[in-house]
């Protein structure tokens, strides 16, 4: 992974154990409520990731990126879904949320940014390195100026996050957290229990 960091740096990193919405305003969560609790866990993630920069980023919305890495996706809004069904109804507002999209939508919605968003449904010590490769590029052709680097991990009913805020090697931001090599191996680490 280290080849992917020539053009970036790690301003910021976050961890939630679970989703913590009281972080957020409630009109987010209205608007949001049927997300799947591993949304919501990144997005507690993001939040304390952003905490000592958050101003430059969220005024730099529109230039942020979020990768999104889940090996199960929004499983627990799938399982609903197919319950909901089962029973014969289920309503379409819930379905946005069963999207594993929904992954990276959650922390866009909650903080404003409308920048590139990827999901990728996959383990996150594996995951971890196409999201790197894509963040990178995009902060190389100047797509973006911040990316959000997520990873998502299983244990139990529990969807614990870890969040990396990465940045343009040149901005004010970068190097505030630490080795970014072993952030990385940090974030690829997101724990897994065995299924």
């Amino acid at each position: 992974m280290e080849q992917y960091l020539r053009n970036c740096v790690v301003a910021g990193r976050g961890e939630a154990a679970e989703p913590e919405k009281e972080l957020f305003d409630r009109r987010i969560i209205t608007t949001v409520r049927y997300a799947d609790p591993a949304a919501w866990s990144i997005a507690t993630a993001v939040a304390r990731a952003l905490a000592p920069v958050r101003e430059r980023v969220v005024a730099a919305r529109d230039r942020v990126a979020v990768v999104a890495v889940c090996e199960h996706g929004p499983a627990a809004t799938v399982a609903d879904l197919a319950e909901a069904t089962r029973q014969g109804f289920t309503s379409a507002l819930r379905y946005p949320a069963g999207n594993p999209g929904s992954l990276a939508g959650v922390t866009c919605i909650a903080f404003g940014f409308r920048g590139p968003t990827l999901s990728l449904l996959m383990a996150p010590d594996t995951g971890v390195s196409a999201g790197i490769f894509m963040a990178e590029r995009w902060i190389h052709k100047g797509v973006v100026s911040y990316v959000v680097l997520a990873a998502c991990g299983r244990v139990g009913n529990r969807r614990p996050s870890r969040v990396l805020l990465l940045a343009d090697r040149g901005s004010e931001d970068g190097g505030g957290a630490g080795d970014p090599v072993a952030a990385l191996s940090w974030l690829a680490s997101a724990p897994v229990e065995a299924a």
